[in-house]
């Protein structure tokens, strides 16, 4: 793990959502396979994964918490705790969630990434049809993780400072 990538310090880390996802599809009796992130998918059909994770009433009350992914293909719904809280036009790029952890986060919390993969060339990215690029997949392509910083910090600093006559010595307040 890259510290300075993912902004690890002593009072900031990481919990990595990439283990233990439950996939399936939308039907009566889905039939759950367990998978680990990066993962893809061909076809056009639509999978939901599905994932629980805890954290601690300290880390709820002290810190904020983004919600991470570094890829996703193709377009999205994020459910968390049975509210959808973004839907993800489509496209494999990163992106960042803000989640509010004091009015929708508990203490197991269940995610559930919703993904589509019907390529529209009048609804979804890119709008030109692909037809000389490679075959392209389903999924959550890259890593998901939770990213907590403390809410008590620094965001701003603001001093003065004076240079003498001869610019030799400096006053910072």
């Amino acid at each position: 793990v890259d510290s300075s990538f993912f902004e690890i310090s002593s009072t900031r880390s990481i919990i990595h959502l990439n283990q233990n996802w439950n996939v399936y599809t939308e039907s009566e009796n889905p039939q759950k396979v367990r998978v680990s992130v990066p993962s893809s998918f061909s076809g056009e059909n639509t999978l939901f994964y599905e994932k629980t994770f805890d954290l601690t009433s300290e880390q709820i009350t002290d810190y904020d918490i983004d919600l991470n992914f570094l890829g996703l293909a193709y377009s999205a719904e994020i459910i968390l705790n049975e509210l959808l809280i973004f839907k993800h036009p489509g496209g494999e790029f990163p992106f960042t969630l803000k989640l509010d952890p004091e009015n929708l986060l508990i203490g197991e919390n269940k995610l559930i990434v919703k993904v589509y993969y019907e390529l529209d060339s009048e609804a979804t990215i890119p709008l030109k049809q692909s037809f000389m690029f490679p075959q392209k997949y389903g999924g959550i392509t890259r890593d998901v993780y939770l990213h907590l910083s403390p809410k008590s910090r620094i965001s701003q600093a603001n001093f003065n400072y004076e240079f003498n006559s001869t610019k030799s010595l400096i006053k910072v307040d």
